[in-house]
C-alpha cells in the first residue's frame, strides 16, 4: 500500500465530515478520484478537556496510530503543527504493536494567511512506506470554486 499512487504533482482533494463531537472521517482522494483514502480521527481514552493537549487515534485501514499534537513556531514566525506518534494497535483486536515497527512523521506549516498549510507526511510499517505525500494545502469554503465541475464529479465532491 503507498498512499497516494507514485507520482509528481498528484492534484489531490481532502474532505472531511463530523460523525459526532469527538470523531471525524477524513477523506482523501488522488489523480482526480482514481484513488481514494480515508481515515477516522477520535478522542483517545482519558479524553481531557484541552483539545490541543489531548491524544487523538487515528484509524488507517487495520491500524489504529495514538498521535499527540504540539504546536510551535518555526524561523519566519509561522505555526507548526506536529504530530507525534505514542502507540500503534491493530484496530479489530486492539493488540498493541511496538512503536519501532511503526514510524509516523507528520508536520503542518500553516501560511501566514491562515488558510492553508505546507504538509509533511510519511508513514512506513517495518520500514516499508505506505503513506507518503507532502505540499501546500489550501483550504477553500467552495470546493467547486477551485475545480472544474467534472473534476469535482471526480472526486465525488459534487453531484
Amino acid at each position: 500500500l503507498l498512499v497516494p499512487p507514485k507520482g509528481d504533482c498528484v492534484r489531490t482533494a481532502v474532505r472531511h465530515c463530523h460523525v459526532d463531537d469527538d470523531t471525524v472521517t477524513w477523506l482523501r482522494a488522488f489523480h482526480s478520484g482514481k484513488h481514494f483514502f480515508s481515515s477516522t480521527w477520535a478522542s483517545g481514552p482519558g479524553h481531557q478537556q484541552d483539545e490541543l493537549q489531548a491524544t487523538r487515534w487515528e484509524q488507517i485501514g487495520f491500524m489504529n496510530l495514538a498521535q499527540r499534537l504540539e504546536l510551535s513556531t518555526i524561523s519566519d514566525g509561522r505555526v507548526r503543527a506536529t504530530l507525534h506518534h505514542e502507540e500503534t494497535a491493530l484496530a479489530v483486536v486492539g493488540l498493541p504493536l511496538p512503536t519501532f515497527l511503526m514510524q509516523v512523521h507528520c508536520t503542518m506549516d500553516c501560511h501566514h494567511d491562515g488558510k492553508g498549510y505546507d504538509l509533511n507526511v510519511d508513514v512506513s510499517l517495518c520500514s516499508l512506506p505506505m503513506i507518503s505525500y507532502s505540499g501546500s494545502l489550501r483550504i477553500v469554503e467552495d470546493v467547486n470554486a477551485s475545480l472544474s465541475e467534472d473534476e469535482a464529479k471526480g472526486l465525488g465532491i459534487a453531484d
